[in-house]
């Protein structure tokens, strides 16, 4: 919208997503507004009929001559064959002029069924790899060159599968998901290893990678895309079972890594980085850029790592609940320079272009799905007034009913949802178009073929026996034939091998650790709360400065569990931690000295972390700022509780004296001071 102008563009032919509520026949209506009628919206109808300027972008610049005849030719066909008001006004601008690239050429395999689908899948997929070889062996076209559209992922899945075991290079939508990387598969696993218990599962899929993976950069086997990691095998699959069965803790599982791969690991200090940290660190530890093809799945890793960790933190737990949420969805760019064949859905096509397209599987229905079901209207019936609308199966028992009107609906919009799926697959083609169909082959008593109904295949065979290809020599594949047709003379060429790229490689992951310079903080900063930095939590459970900071969300006994749940959630221990750390909390404000200060009850005013300001009796100097651990105040008493690591020393007294002074100068008459061994329980009172 602009200075009160309106543009807007679309391609009715091209709806194919009715199931999130598309409806194309309001496009084809513009400037008419039916479902205006009765609103507001009505009154603007006129203006807009009177204003608008409707254009037609009749070129094609995407296909060559013959690419765009036979679409232009097919459709019509489909159309006054079908004789649908509402197919005809989608269909009424299919005709579309040809730009300056001339030839092309289109193809049509007929597969001859005569049983179930199930027996001539594998004959397709094999129907497949010829036309492939073909391509590349005799028409110079690349892998790249290549894109097999397919309606359902079922289908590509089993394409790409069997692609692969001929020697074929594949992308496709499941290859480029970053956890289709097994290296990734492995981060995940090691971040799942922090915060889990012995879980000798865990560790023995951790340990098969590890063999696989050692003995592939050994042998520098990373030239093929996602390659698996070998397979362990036999008597060394049973000796490693054999040895991780004997890792019953992490500790007994760190040296099961260093006595069998040379690596030395400590799964205590892992859980102590930041998740980005440990990703680099794993990548290094493991040579895991040495996986060359898929170096841009790490790198994609990371990204989400870090991308999660500055919005939410570092909590290990936390970033595997957002990967399962994630990891079906999170994907890489396809590689421009990779030479392989593009397996990808029909709906993901759209918009894009490729020199080959083959459409196999090209029988999906036209009428609505066995079981379907739909919302009809019932409004003022007679039997149940009260019901406005009812689910009902979609099905030819509707006919002679209140529903059958709508039932009429609903197979028309489903066979132009088919035809229109056809047209953006068929329309994806720049040079060279195959499409493979099915026909019934099995004939009844008489001889008679049986019909070939309901699939986008009928509406393809008829316009083949309207337009008369020329029909090629039949293809046979395990007793299934292959009727072949050809629409166009000459021979179609790709521009054969181009000269490779030097793919970049990441030879080497620099990781600095920076665990004594960097501060570790998550949130805002809440009064009282200190910073604590990674060199100090890595020697946290030495020095108990964890728990220093635990006491920091103590006000009273019943805060122990949230203080625990605060260091999970923030990365500073894991979630087996936790109850070792509730229990040293708890021994501290369930301690008989202690115990009235964390009551509730007691009618103190706690502070945690409070400043304590003296000003300087000299004019030009800086004031003096203390800060007590916990102090409690009821009326003129003040209680002190300094939390101390290691042993006593008489710095800490003298420190806590500090404190007392100050608030003697302050006016409180009755004071307390204790210092709070947190490792040992010593409890020292000092006085004044």
């Amino acid at each position: 919208m602009y200075q009160g102008e309106c543009l807007v563009v679309g391609d009715a032919k091209q709806s194919i997503y009715r199931w999130r509520g598309g409806k194309p026949e309001m496009l084809v209506a513009l400037p008419s507004l039916p479902t205006a009628k009765g609103t507001a919206l009505e009154e603007e109808e006129y203006t807009l009929s009177a204003s608008a300027d409707p254009q037609n972008l009749d070129t094609n610049w995407r296909s060559y001559e013959n690419v765009i005849d036979f679409n232009n030719s097919l459709y019509k066909h489909i159309d006054e064959a079908y004789k649908n008001e509402l197919l005809s006004k989608f269909y009424q601008d299919v005709y579309q002029k040809s730009n300056k690239n001339k030839g092309g050429q289109v193809r049509v395999s007929v597969c001859q069924k005569v049983g179930a689908k199930d027996t001539v899948l594998e004959p397709n997929l094999e129907k497949i790899v010829n036309t492939i070889t073909t391509l590349v062996s005799e028409n110079k076209f690349q892998l790249k060159d290549i894109a097999i559209l397919v309606r359902f992922n079922k289908d590509g899945s089993q394409i790409a599968e069997k692609l692969v075991k001929e020697g074929l290079e594949v992308i496709s939508s499941e290859s480029l998901l970053v956890n289709s990387a097994p290296s990734v598969q492995f981060l995940v696993q090691m971040i799942r290893l922090l915060v889990t218990r012995a879980d000798k599962i865990l560790f023995m899929n951790i340990a098969r990678f590890l063999m696989g993976h050692f003995q592939d950069v050994k042998n520098e086997r990373w030239k093929t895309v996602n390659a698996e990691p070998q397979t362990v095998k036999g008597d060394e699959y049973i000796r490693l079972g054999d040895k991780v069965e004997q890792c019953e803790s992490h500790k007994q599982f760190e040296l099961f890594l260093e006595s069998e791969f040379g690596v030395h690991l400590s799964i205590s200090n892992l859980r102590r980085k930041s998740l980005y940290d440990l990703i680099e660190l794993l990548i290094r530890t493991f040579q895991l850029n040495q996986r060359v093809t898929e170096q841009s799945y790490q790198v994609k890793f990371l990204d989400f790592i870090l991308e999660h960790s500055e919005k939410n933190g570092n909590s290990a737990q936390e970033f595997l609940q957002k990967w399962e949420m994630k990891k079906s969805m999170l994907s890489i760019s396809t590689p421009e320079n990779t030479n392989a064949v593009r397996i990808l859905s029909i709906h993901k096509s759209k918009g894009l272009e490729f020199p080959v397209v083959i459409l196999p599987f090209a029988d999906w229905s036209t009428i609505p799905k066995k079981g379907e079901s739909k919302w009809f209207d019932w409004e003022n019936n007679d039997i149940i007034p009260e019901l406005n609308a009812v689910q009902l199966s979609v099905n030819s028992k509707l006919e002679g009913t209140p529903f059958e009107e709508e039932y009429h609906e609903e197979c028309n919009d489903t066979y132009i949802d088919a035809i229109n799926m056809l047209y953006v697959a068929t329309t994806r083609a720049e040079k060279y178009l195959h499409i493979i169909c099915t026909e019934e082959a099995k004939v009844n008593k008489k001889g008679e073929k049986y019909e070939t109904k309901d699939t986008v295949s009928v509406p393809i065979l008829n316009y083949i026996k309207k337009n008369n290809p020329t029909e090629l020599p039949t293809d046979e594949i395990d007793d299934v034939l292959f009727n072949e047709f050809q629409f166009y003379e000459g021979i179609t060429e790709g521009k054969g091998a181009e000269e490779e790229e030097i793919e970049k490689q990441i030879n080497d992951i620099i990781h600095t650790d920076n665990t004594d310079q960097l501060k570790l903080k998550s949130g805002t900063y809440e009064q009282g709360e200190q910073e604590v930095s990674f060199l100090d939590i890595l020697e946290a459970q030495e020095s108990g400065i964890l728990v220093h900071k635990a006491f920091e969300k103590i006000k009273y006994k019943d805060d122990v569990h949230d203080a625990v749940r605060n260091l999970e959630v923030n990365g500073f221990i894991s979630s087996t931690e936790k109850g070792d750390y509730i229990q040293k909390l708890f021994d501290v404000v369930h301690h008989p000295e202690l115990e009235t200060y964390f009551d509730e009850k007691s009618g103190y005013e706690v502070l945690n972390e409070s400043e304590i300001v003296t000003p300087s009796r000299f004019e030009m100097q800086q004031v003096t700022v203390d800060r007590p651990d916990r102090l409690l105040i009821r009326g003129q008493e003040a209680v002190i509780l300094d939390y101390k690591t290691g042993s006593y020393e008489k710095d800490h007294e003298r420190q806590i004296q500090r404190y007392g002074t100050e608030l003697q100068k302050m006016g409180y008459t009755s004071i307390t001071l204790k210092l709070v061994y947190t490792e040992n329980l010593y409890i020292k009172n000092v006085t004044l």
